[in-house]
């Protein structure tokens, strides 16, 4: 029995999908050539990994346990190859990053071309999700750094800053036009609301500082709940309600004046954005200098130039 190296990765990775049109989308390849890879680790084992259903793939009692000895076989090549590398002072290879979308959108890809210019060997993917699932992702060793926006449990992770950014009250001037200048939050919070999702780096601040000036979220006029921050964009800009945006993310759209930001008059609500990794896991000799990048910058605790 020998299972292509490729074949279990490629494997594992409909696994933690449950779609072979996600992988293959994930790993820039037909959905074809996955199913062909599939049908190979099958006939090598002599046995189904997938049970096919209603239009998602679900793993037998046989896919179990190759996925969760694949993932150790997967692990220790990763690692083999690093430890080559490090003993050869090489920095090539691919880092495995996820950010919230903040530093996604608005951090990352300065300090990436940066870096790519520095080590042109190295590819870097990167994954975008809400705070929660970066961490989610990082404790389980699918990614090797995080970028979020809230200050990581340090019996866990490890951090250091990218960088600051406030929140700012953004309202359509042609759906609110008699929005104070500078209004308290206690006023704001009258009008419909348009929030981030639950698990949001954005979303667990603004509920944190409602928390520390004594209003209670009975008060808010919630109207939506959006995982997409273009999406609450285009929301506030249709008139749906306001939101409490990064001004970092709204720079385009001030210029524009499509969207006006209001600050508020009794809090300042700012934040950092930091970059992490897990305690005790070493990373691999492209996610190390990147880390090292970001860690030794001299300018890393700046604030984010906001026009």
């Amino acid at each position: 029995m020998n299972i292509d190296l490729h074949h279990l990765e490629v494997f594992c990775r409909c696994a933690e999908l449950g779609s072979f049109s996600k992988a293959a989308a994930s790993l820039g390849i037909r959905q074809s050539t996955i199913s062909a890879h599939i049908r190979a680790v099958e006939s090598e084992l002599g046995t189904q990994v997938f049970d096919r259903r209603k239009g998602r793939i679900h793993l037998t009692p046989a896919g179990e346990i190759l996925y969760r000895q694949g993932l150790k076989v997967i692990a220790c090549r990763k690692e083999a190859l690093g430890e080559v590398n490090r003993f050869l002072g090489r920095i090539e290879g691919k880092i495995s990053l996820a950010a919230s979308t903040i530093p996604a959108s608005y951090i990352l890809p300065e300090i990436i071309a940066g870096f790519i210019k520095i080590y042109p060997k190295v590819m870097v993917h990167m994954a975008t999700g809400n705070t929660s699932s970066v961490f989610h992702d990082m404790s389980l060793g699918k990614i090797e750094l995080g970028a979020v926006g809230s200050l990581p449990d340090e019996r866990q992770f490890a951090s250091c800053i990218l960088g600051n950014d406030e929140l700012v009250l953004a309202y359509s001037p042609v759906h609110f036009p008699h929005i104070p200048k500078e209004p308290t939050l206690a006023q704001a919070i009258e009008f419909p609301l348009i929030l981030r999702e639950k698990g949001s780096g954005t979303r667990r601040l603004f509920e944190n500082v409602l928390s520390q000036m004594n209003l209670t979220q009975d008060r808010i006029k919630l109207v939506a709940e959006m995982g997409s921050l273009e999406a609450i964009k285009r929301a506030v800009m249709a008139g749906l309600g306001i939101s409490f945006i990064p001004k970092t993310a709204l720079l385009f759209e001030l210029e524009g004046r499509s969207i006006r930001a209001a600050t508020l008059s009794d809090v300042q609500i700012t934040r950092h954005f930091y970059l992490a990794r897990l305690l005790g896991k070493t990373l691999s000799p492209p996610a190390q200098a990147f880390w090292d990048l970001v860690n030794n910058s001299a300018d890393k605790c700046r604030s984010l130039k906001i026009l």
